[in-house]
């Protein structure tokens, strides 16, 4: 990956610096999101302003369509939300933070541009929140793409400021929108709805259904998550650390672990998906199980296994709750942290 100039860092500090000189969490909420389309490839990043309450201070910058509503959604279900959503979209976000989360690689990039900082929240950090991946450093165009964010947060943020009634006109499909015209940066009303639902092309084995579903079906009830880890893995030392995933089934009435498998979200979220239904599959005929019914914890993981009821013969259903599966899940967490 190509890294930015320090001119683009200079450019990038200097609109960080501005944006906190400003303060614009002491009048904008995060629900306050508007949009800034790149003149350069057209795609429009969504800002969202975040410190109403002083704890952490970011603007963070949420890539496209899908990324923006899926955080609309987010903020909807606050209460009930698994933060592990949160890192499963794709951001940008200048951040300010105290000294100990300086990075060496940050270090270098202030020394060389002379820049001192010191104190509480006070120091500007940048980084990508790839879906599923470890924050990490920014690409040029990343760069580029949050300082123009951040340069049209000073202008937003103030005309809120001087006009609290700016986003009453907006909700989660109409945005207020910054484009570059010939004549300057512009506002423009947008109607963007939410795309469609992704569709995942599922891998399959047509031979090993067969022999699957050739197994004696038991009596047994199986309950089935799948869930981020939260503990990185860094294959090798200049790639992007990533969190795996845990597929985690297990026996409710017997209080045992019948399948733990770790699945890695690459090269993206989708391909791990499309890897779920047959996994689980080899993993049961590995076992010699051919269970009655599965229960799973999550949506996602119903629409991805619904279509087995016929290949497989069991039945899948839905519940939020299952405190069984709940407790498994933290005491797998847990054991992972601590391990790796």
């Amino acid at each position: 990956m190509h890294e930015p100039g320090l001119s683009q860092w200079k450019q990038l500090y200097e609109a960080a610096s501005a944006v906190k000189k400003l303060a614009p969490w002491e009048w904008m909420a995060e629900t306050d999101i508007f949009g800034v389309k790149d003149p350069q490839s057209d795609q429009i990043g969504f800002v969202s302003v975040m410190g109403t309450l002083g704890e952490h201070l970011a603007v963070a910058v949420y890539m496209g369509a899908k990324n923006v509503h899926a955080f609309w959604d987010l903020l909807r279900r606050r209460e009930s939300a698994d933060p592990q959503e949160l890192l499963e979209l794709y951001q940008l976000q200048a951040s300010f933070e105290d000294r100990e989360f300086v990075r060496p690689e940050d270090r270098r990039v202030m020394k060389s541009l002379n820049l001192k900082f010191r104190g509480r929240q006070a120091y500007p950090i940048f980084r990508a929140y790839h879906p599923a991946q470890f924050p990490w450093f920014l690409s040029v165009e990343e760069t580029r793409i949050l300082t123009l964010a951040l340069e049209q947060t000073l202008i937003v943020a103030s005309c809120l400021q001087q006009n609290p009634e700016l986003f009453d006109d907006y909700d989660a499909e109409h945005f207020l929108v910054r484009v570059q015209t010939e004549s300057g940066w512009q506002d423009q009303d947008l109607h963007i709805p939410a795309p469609p639902p992704e569709l995942i092309p599922l891998q399959t084995d047509e031979a090993l259904f067969k022999s699957f579903k050739k197994i004696p079906q038991s009596r047994l009830d199986l309950e089935l998550d799948l869930f981020m880890t939260r503990s990185p893995v860094q294959d090798k030392s200049d790639e992007r650390p990533y969190y795996p995933y845990a597929l985690l089934m297990m026996d409710p009435l017997h209080d045992q672990i019948v399948v733990m498998e770790l699945l890695i979200p690459l090269p993206d979220l989708a391909s791990m998906y499309s890897q779920v239904p047959l996994t689980i599959i080899q993993k049961l005929a590995g076992t010699g199980l051919r269970p009655r019914r599965i229960t799973v914890k999550s949506l996602r993981l119903f629409g991805l296994l619904k279509s087995l009821e016929r290949e497989s013969g069991f039945v899948v259903q839905f519940s939020p709750h299952l405190p069984m599966l709940e407790q498994a899940k933290a005491s797998f967490i847990n054991f992972y942290r601590n391990r790796f």
